[in-house]
């Protein structure tokens, strides 16, 4: 009965991944385009190979899909070296997505439905599937590391729940499931798996498999070669430590040839891209982005409200916490130091990089790929003797899953400003999903003072009478003839609505639209009056802000509709004026 239980164990996993995809398709959101940003610079790689036969990526100049022109998308992704195109980014990740990406394939050029060009739907759904197979290999090698502790399989499940639902790990496996971390993340853990088994065993074959998930990590992401230091951690002492140094270094000497081998050949993959690309076994791919030692960002990179990982992270913090009580419980200095060690090391590297947060992105997404280390120290406090105790620190790691997930659907929908969250934006949103709140933080904040007024219109008050009803009402339709157009000097106009409202809610709409002649679609956006006050319970004028390329007004019919949610909302004025910018 043990055996059959151990062999179905598996299930633990699939039944987390369930959960995720369930809670994905009924809550957060499933994406069409999840081949994007950086996560397209590790992908492209795919097709350059296997449909366009071109790893200097000059099919990319002129090539346009359904969802990119390539040449523009693509700026700064492929940067020229010796004369010749490169992808700026490793190829680990095509890799690892390879098998996935062949099936896509074939399924592309066996069905008229999907266009076989290598970034299509059928494509962008692989690459999603890629991200959920080497979720559930993370979660199934947490399973296995923590059960060489002998931790039992619900404490286990417990930190697995926790370590997706509770993390950054949710949003890119799914939005951006092209980013290299959630593959990261797996082979981080299958190592740090084969590490423990062979500080174990001794037995070669760990070493090796080491050696060669090793390989695919520096390929994945070669900052994550610092995984190197927790090996340490990994260790039960520092006597047995030593001693498979020793032996490592004297008679086994071979055993650590065979490995560095192993590993070094893994890694001889990306320079032998180079080579067909450049003629040069080694470039420099990212330039002049790189690491600023001496200019490093530590308490930003684990606090601050940008993207400070313990605060879009929370429960890393109290799992650090909950490992340091239980190895100092146990007085075992050795893996408490050699875990915080390693970790501020960690920290402080990755804290050194030019751009400390990495872009767009939600929390230190970086991050991400050391999760299963964390998940390892603070197995500790499941040791530790009385389930009321193991239960209450369950109840309270899993209670971030609530945060975690809520700004996960923020993330997706706008609502969390993805590159310059401060204190006051996170408070304004925290724990706010109502759809007016969606792009709040993105709206652009105007000085027009200097700004020449374009046209003005300001509107009746018998006018305003017809927005009383519920639903649509047409507030007015303007139409910019060629005869007498408007003067711009610039590229963009502002059309600025102050509307003299009170409110409880503020999910009244106000949409602006401007079609060409032949009633085709120019432009349309839709605001809610919160917006134009950004608080509720709201009396006095509302300014709402629509943003354009000046030509779409040019014999344009610009339509301005409300649309009235609320009761007992109201409309005492509005004044429209256009500005040049």
């Amino acid at each position: 009965m043990k055996v059959i239980f151990q062999k179905t164990a598996f299930l633990q996993e699939v039944f987390i991944v369930v959960l995720y995809i369930i809670l994905l398709n009924n809550y957060i959101g499933r994406k069409d385009l999840v081949i994007i940003a950086d996560g397209k610079g590790y992908y492209d790689y795919l097709p350059a190979m296997f449909i366009y036969k071109d790893l200097n990526f000059n099919y990319l100049d002129t090539l346009v899909t359904d969802f990119y022109n390539h040449k523009t998308y693509n700026a700064g992704i492929n940067p020229e070296v010796n004369g010749k195109k490169i992808n700026k980014y490793f190829i680990g990740t095509s890799l690892v997505q390879m098998p996935f990406f062949l099936v896509a394939h074939q399924v592309a050029l066996n069905n008229s439905e999907y266009r076989a060009d290598g970034y299509s739907v059928i494509y962008q759904e692989f690459v999603t599937y890629s991200a959920f197979f080497y979720l559930f290999l993370g979660l199934f090698f947490i399973r296995k590391l923590l059960a060489l502790r002998k931790i039992p399989l619900l404490w286990i499940a417990i930190l697995q729940l926790t370590v997706l639902f509770a993390s950054s790990l949710m949003h890119y496996t799914n939005a951006e499931a092209s980013f290299s971390h959630v593959y990261s993340f797996s082979f981080i853990t299958a190592f740090a798996y084969l590490i423990t088994l062979y500080s174990h065993s001794g037995k070669s074959i760990n070493l090796y498999l080491a050696a060669l998930v090793f390989g695919l990590i520096i390929l994945l992401r070669p900052s994550n070669g610092l995984v190197l230091v927790f090996i340490p951690f990994l260790y039960n002492s520092f006597r047995l430590l030593m001693d498979d140094l020793k032996r490592l270094l004297t008679k086994d000497i071979k055993q650590l040839i065979i490995a560095v081998l192993i590993a070094g050949l893994v890694i001889f993959i990306q320079p032998m891209v180079w080579y067909l690309q450049t003629g040069l076994f080694y470039v420099k791919p990212y330039s002049n982005e790189t690491f600023v030692f001496t200019k490093f960002h530590l308490h930003e990179f684990l606090f601050s409200y940008r993207k400070g990982f313990f605060v879009y992270a929370p429960v890393f913090l109290v799992l650090i916490i909950m490992g340091v009580f239980g190895f100092l419980k146990e007085r075992n200095f050795w893996k408490t130091g050699t875990f915080l060690l390693a970790f501020l090391f960690v920290t402080y590297v990755l804290s050194s990089w030019w751009v400390w947060f990495y872009g767009g992105s939600y929390g230190a997404r970086v991050m991400i790929d050391y999760y299963s280390l964390i998940i390892v120290f603070a197995s500790s406090a499941f040791t530790i003797k009385g389930n009321r105790f193991k239960i209450f620190i369950s109840i309270a790691i899993l209670s971030f899953s609530y945060i975690s997930i809520i700004q996960t659907y923020q993330y997706q929908r706008y609502i969390l400003d993805w590159g310059e969250m401060n204190k006051e934006k996170f408070w304004k949103v925290f724990l706010k999903t109502d759809p007016k709140y969606n792009g709040m933080l993105w709206i652009k904040s105007y000085n027009l003072s200097n700004k020449e007024v374009k046209f003005s219109k300001d509107y009746a008050k018998n006018k305003l009478k017809d927005l009383q009803q519920m639903g649509y009402s047409t507030i007015d339709t303007i139409f910019f003839v060629a005869e007498t157009p408007l003067e711009f000097s610039g590229k963009r106009a502002l059309l600025k609505l102050d509307l003299i409202t009170s409110y409880k809610l503020g999910i009244d709409e106000v949409i602006v639209a401007i079609d060409d002649p032949n009633g085709k679609s120019r432009f349309y956006f839709s605001q809610m009056l919160f917006r134009g006050a950004e608080k509720e319970n709201f009396c006095g004028t509302a300014s709402l802000y629509y943003e354009f390329d000046k030509e779409v007004l040019n014999e344009g019919l610009l339509k301005i509709f409300y649309i009235r949610h609320e009761e007992d909302s109201k409309i005492l004025d509005i004044e429209l004026r256009i500005y040049e910018l």
